[in-house]
């Protein structure tokens, strides 16, 4: 009895697992059937290339024998963006493009790196980017030619671009699933796939020449059910899609305004949304308590800071007021300690410090530690200021004489060349001047005689000018 209960309950386990495991399975093999389309797709493509490559008319010298079966293979290949021959020098002797003109005829490309691989007659794949974040698959496939003895030489190669989205679209048309492709963490291509659908099973994705692809099936319901539904023009094969889908059990059905399921898809997004803000909201609440908290902490740790800051021994600060300062300066100096005005001494006590007032007060040390100066921090910042603001007028005032030192001298050097140049300018007049005394004085003795009173005073305002002693 045992025994059959917990035979019972293991059945009942496997069949629980397989239930739950269904869906995920199935997506799975979903997954696994479009990247399966897809590569076989570019399979195809790959032979067409091979088959392009192996062709006779690839081997020979006239290049519009060798344009005929390359056009035929683009219009085949839709994908086919840029189809090249190179020869086995790795000249450029065919050249084909959907969107550009062809380039310089009989280009050297002989340095690429995929001219050395396909000169060894091995296949090159890559992968380029555009600009505009295109991708392209970069194909070459050598061209064979058979020697009279021995193996085969390189004959040149086939080179190709690829335009990865034209070849996912044209691939996609055999299948009939949503779905994504992704290249490491970005999306690059989707299809019949619609904003309220979520990625459900992934798949790796081999293509050559580009890693890191995968493929993501959609993980609605809609999609699981595709393959049931059969196609759509199926005829008698099977019943149409929305049929399948009216007949799938536990699966509500849309209404004329959106339906049910919309508005359960759109649920969870606004509920999102809203813990995101009330998240926010009760971080920035915390944020500002604890800022709050914070500046009290160091409000109150600043004030016992300068409450226990202080100038003197031990770190106590000495208020007192004047009168008793007075009184207790007076009192230690006479060797007695300080009496209040408030406290009236006995006569015997005053009588009795008369007489020790009258004695001689015997001489002690001066203790260096008790001669402090009772002051206020205030009075300390003030002092501190005063001393800066003294050495700074003090810095100030050297400086501002050298500068007027420097732009005395400047300025009198300025000068002395100016009267230098003055000076050089009166010696040539006079000098025109006596050249003019000497040709009048036999004609015209009194005009020569006023000439030389002219030039006697421009002697001596030259004088003046150079510094020299009047005559």
């Amino acid at each position: 009895m045992q025994l059959s209960n917990f035979m019972r309950h293991a059945v009942a386990g496997r069949i629980l697992c397989a239930f739950l495991l269904a869906p995920g399975l199935l997506w799975a093999g979903e997954a696994e059937k479009v990247a399966r389309t897809i590569e076989s797709y570019l399979n195809g493509l790959e032979k067409d290339l091979i088959a392009l490559a192996g062709r006779r008319e690839m081997l020979v010298r006239k290049v519009t024998l060798a344009d005929i079966p390359i056009g035929q293979t683009m219009e085949k290949r839709p994908e086919l963006i840029t189809v090249m021959r190179v020869n086995s020098r790795g000249l450029v002797v065919n050249e084909k493009h959907t969107n550009r003109e062809p380039g310089r005829e009989f280009r050297n490309l002989s340095n690429q790196k995929w001219f050395r691989e396909t000169s060894d007659l091995k296949r090159y794949y890559g992968h380029l980017t555009t600009s505009t974040a295109r991708h392209r698959l970069f194909w070459c496939v050598p061209i064979k030619v058979q020697k009279r003895s021995g193996p085969y030489r390189s004959g040149g190669a086939i080179v190709t671009k690829i335009d990865l989205r034209t070849a996912l679209e044209n691939a996609a048309k055999e299948i009939r699933q949503p779905f994504l492709v992704f290249h490491g963490r970005r999306r690059i291509f989707s299809h019949a796939w619609k904003d309220k659908e979520l990625p459900g099973a992934s798949e790796e994705l081999t293509i050559k020449g580009m890693d890191n692809l995968r493929v993501s099936v959609s993980k609605t319901r809609e999609a699981a059910h595709l393959d049931d539904a059969g196609p759509a023009s199926g005829g008698d094969k099977g019943a149409p899609a929305a049929d399948a889908e009216m007949k799938a059990p536990g699966v509500p059905q849309p209404g004329a305004d959106g339906g049910e399921v919309t508005r359960k898809k759109g649920e969870l997004p606004l509920m999102l949304i809203l813990g995101i803000v009330a998240a926010g909201i009760v971080l920035a609440g915390l944020a500002a308590l604890f800022q709050r908290l914070t500046s009290k902490r160091h409000k109150a740790l600043v004030e016992e800071i300068d409450k226990e800051s202080s100038p003197f021994e031990y770190g106590e600060t000495v208020v007192m007021d004047r009168s008793k300062l007075m009184q207790h300066m007076q009192a230690e100096g006479a060797g007695q300690p300080a009496v209040s005005p408030a406290e009236p001494a006995a006569p015997a006590a005053a009588e009795a410090g008369r007489a020790q007032a009258a004695q001689p007060a015997p001489s002690r040390p001066r203790d260096p530690f008790k001669e402090t100066r009772i002051m206020s921090l205030d009075q300390m910042r003030a002092e501190v200021e005063a001393d800066i603001n003294q050495k700074l007028n003090a810095v100030l005032s050297e400086r501002t004489k050298q500068i007027r030192k420097e732009a005395y001298g400047q300025v009198r050097l300025t000068f002395l060349k100016n009267m230098k140049s003055y000076s050089v300018a009166l010696g040539a007049q006079i000098d025109k001047l006596y050249g003019l005394m000497q040709a009048v004085g036999a004609r015209d003795p009194q005009q020569a005689h006023m000439l030389q009173g002219i030039v006697g005073e421009l002697q001596k305002i030259r004088d003046s000018i150079e510094g020299k002693p009047g005559q």
